[in-house]
């Protein structure tokens, strides 16, 4: 969060918090994940009284899996079969609201924590 002038140039302030941002789960969307209501900014040079890492994002849950089975095709050769997925279950992975006090988008999450479902197969033959 950034706000107004420091008395000190070190750049960012915190907005002041009038309130708990925090919405019921039936109410969050992608263009609302938090109430962007719930802040101001303050005046110059005077620090905001936001808590640091207030904001809570989308949980992330992913499940990847991977299955070896190896094959023996006489006393010292082998064929290794692999596969391997990523996000198993292809759930989407939202990304974290954007928490800038003033941006265009404040509130809103824009961005994708994970990527879709990757699945991969690999044959290797050992000798």
């Amino acid at each position: 969060m950034s706000g107004p002038t420091l008395n000190n140039g070190a750049g960012t302030n915190r907005a002041n918090l009038l309130r708990n941002p925090d919405l019921p789960a039936d109410q969050r969307t992608l263009n609302q994940w938090f109430d962007p209501t719930a802040f101001s900014a303050p005046p110059n040079y005077v620090w905001g009284n936001q808590g640091r890492d207030m904001l809570r994002g989308p949980a992330l849950f992913q499940t990847d899996a991977g299955l070896q089975k190896r094959i023996p095709l006489g006393e010292s050769r082998r064929l290794v079969v692999r596969g391997e997925a990523t996000n198993l279950f292809n759930r989407v992975q939202l990304g974290t609201p954007i928490a800038t006090f003033g941006a265009s988008g404040f509130g809103a999450i824009r961005s994708l924590a994970a990527g879709p479902r990757n699945l991969q197969v690999s044959l290797r033959f050992e000798f």
